[in-house]
């Protein structure tokens, strides 16, 4: 009897997730058993956030439209928050403010630490990795993981009082004791969300943010081997386990694989060989990557401020016309570097000899030292260009 009221409570809510646009997972439904008020608390939430978050996309494409530096553009996630706050201190209903909690780490593209430290603590205790809401969106692993990486990056440092010294600054030294804090405390959240997590993707998106983060020698073999062992089956880890092969070619302190190509409008040819003896970037681009042009700025600055340091930039472009990518480099800031064009593209050598396929896409970025070997590969590289190149160009 009690397995046939379970059976008609899932068909019930599963015709009302169709008819509300319910954003649970049947997964979630047979795990959870939310009852239909539930239901509905949910569908409110997502559908005001929803709405929430259309109108900053909006925003977001009117300013890209009439500024060139889309950066500076901050999506304004107050009402989002305050949304969380009210489920959390009026609903009685744990699992609704669990996904009110996930909507919001769901929706953010930078730690809630940046938000509000006080509601990011909060957070972080109504939803542990264990959570099964993690499965709809592994956006929200990592944005959880830097959150609670943040939170305890502050409190060592009130605790230490190195955000308060004489100076302003902080020593060599305890730059390290953060940094190594900062690897420990998000390696270690992420290996709760692989061994707490009973979701298949979400233990292997959990691997793939250790693969990207994280550079030691022993920590990468040992999640490389089980991404190998366990999920070589699920898209997402096909891609990682090509990006993270420890026997790449583009793998970090490799000499650059050899390229020989043709520069853009003239009768000229760049090779690996020539660009010895100089700091450079190879960066893969196309006219129609929208994250190519936002680089563009930081690329421009980057020259700028390194180039009597023998660094240069050489910028290889993924267009299938000469004329377009002229056209592009015209119209926009000035850009005297190395340009190149790879004929067929995406199915190019030079292209796929930098560990890429048809699948992937532009940008691609790579530091180069004088002697030709991989600084910084795709996968190690820093969100931040400048401070990147500043590690090793002073």
């Amino acid at each position: 009897m009690k397995k046939y009221l379970i059976f008609v409570l899932l068909i019930y809510i599963s015709a009302s997730a169709q008819e509300s646009h319910n954003p649970l997972n049947i997964e979630i439904i047979k795990t959870v058993k939310p009852s239909p008020t539930t239901i509905n608390k949910i569908v409110e939430i997502d559908s005001a956030i929803n709405e929430i978050n259309k109108k900053n996309s909006i925003l977001a494409d009117k300013y890209l439209l009439t500024h060139n530096d889309f950066k500076k553009f901050k999506y304004d996630n107050s009402k989002i928050i305050k949304i969380v706050r009210e489920v959390l201190a009026n609903d009685k209903n744990l699992f609704v403010k669990q996904y009110a909690v996930f909507r919001l780490f769901n929706t953010l593209t930078l730690s809630l630490y940046y938000e509000d430290k006080a509601l990011g603590k909060k957070c972080i205790k109504y939803l542990d990795p264990g959570n099964i809401l993690f499965s709809l969106d592994h956006n929200a692993i990592l944005v959880y993981t830097i959150t609670k990486t943040n939170l305890a990056h502050f409190a060592y440092d009130r605790k230490n009082n190195l955000l308060h010294t004489e100076t302003g600054q902080i020593s060599n030294s305890d730059i390290l004791k953060i940094k190594k804090l900062n690897d420990s405390i998000y390696t270690n959240t992420l290996e709760e969300f692989y061994n707490s997590n009973a979701d298949r993707g979400v233990k292997a998106a959990a691997i793939i943010y250790i693969l990207e983060a994280i550079r030691d020698k022993n920590i990468d073999n040992k999640y490389y081997k089980i991404l190998k062992s366990d999920f070589s089956d699920l898209k997402e880890a096909k891609s990682a386990l090509v990006k993270y092969d420890t026997n790449s070619k583009v793998k970090v302190g490799n000499e650059v694989p050899y390229f020989k190509e043709k520069l853009l409008g003239k009768d000229k040819y760049i090779t690996s060989d020539k660009l010895r003896g100089k700091y450079y970037m190879i960066c893969f681009w196309a006219t129609w990557c929208g994250n190519c042009e936002i680089e563009i700025k930081d690329l421009q600055d980057a020259y700028e401020k390194y180039k009597n340091n023998n660094f240069t930039i050489l910028y290889v472009s993924l267009d299938n016309n000469d004329e377009i990518v002229k056209k592009f480099i015209k119209g926009k800031i000035k850009m005297p570097w190395y340009f190149i064009r790879l004929n067929d593209g995406m199915k190019n050598k030079m292209w796929k000899e930098f560990g890429n396929d048809e699948s992937d896409g532009p940008p691609k970025n790579y530091l180069v030292n004088p002697k030709g070997i991989i600084l910084e590969n795709d996968y190690s590289w820093s969100a931040n260009i400048d401070n990147t190149i500043s590690n090793y160009i002073k």
